[in-house]
């Protein structure tokens, strides 16, 4: 998958996504979360992107319940928000 990211002067950001072929659709979608997030990070010198709320860090992409979720890597009953809502 390959996905346009911003839109800089210039040319825009391609990143290449990679997933194993018949994987859970959550693990998919932490998969490509995770290697945009990796991506995000770089391209901006570090910055925590998404910023876990109240911390100086970022959300993990991690599944939880069957469903692709961002946390806080530690402590993920701290804060936990969905990927993608449900039907999609």
């Amino acid at each position: 998958m390959r996905i346009t990211v911003g839109s800089a002067p210039g040319a825009p950001d391609v990143v290449g996504v990679y997933s194993a072929a018949g994987v859970p659709r959550a693990d998919a979608v932490v998969a490509t979360a995770s290697q945009l997030q990796a991506h995000a990070i770089e391209a901006t010198g570090g910055t925590a992107l998404p910023a876990c709320p109240g911390h100086a860090h970022p959300l993990a992409a991690r599944v939880i319940d069957g469903a692709a979720h961002r946390v806080r890597p530690q402590e993920p009953t701290h804060h936990r928000e969905r990927i993608l809502p449900l039907g999609r």
